[in-house]
């Protein structure tokens, strides 16, 4: 029974590093989660995130298993893969890494962002805050 077309085998899609980072007891797993769990305590705890963040965050976790991934790989050669003017040499890992790794600051300040807001529960408690002079947004 296929599993998908497209589906990779190898790398940071392979089960084992899958395994590896949803391991508690390996030092990645154990890494990964005090990672995220420091952004969701950082966005108030795990009762104050909202949907958007939560999907932001599942995204997140991926995206962070790849660059370790990548930077893994890169640690692993035994040859040089850094030129002589500091960057990889192989276009394809920097460009990676520099996408995931972009990506990554644009979900975190996408998160940290949407946190800032005021959030009221009902349209009541809104128009109370303004009349307060407290401003915000709904």
């Amino acid at each position: 029974m296929s599993k998908g077309f497209c589906q990779e085998k190898h790398g940071a899609y392979g089960i084992h590093a899958r395994r590896k980072y949803s391991d508690l007891r390996s030092r990645e797993g154990k890494h990964l989660k005090a990672i995220m769990d420091g952004i969701v305590s950082d966005l108030g705890g795990k009762d104050k995130l909202n949907s958007g963040q939560c999907l932001i965050l599942d995204g997140l976790r991926s995206k962070i298993i790849i660059v370790q991934q990548i930077a893994r790989y890169i640690d692993e050669q035994k040859t040089s893969l850094v030129n002589k003017q500091g960057e990889l040499s192989s276009s394809i890992l920097r460009s990676d890494f520099n996408m995931y790794s972009e990506s990554i600051r644009r979900d975190l300040e996408t998160l940290y962002i949407m946190r800032r807001r005021v959030k009221h529960s009902t349209y009541e408690k809104a128009i109370e805050s303004l009349q307060r002079g407290k401003g915000g947004g709904v």
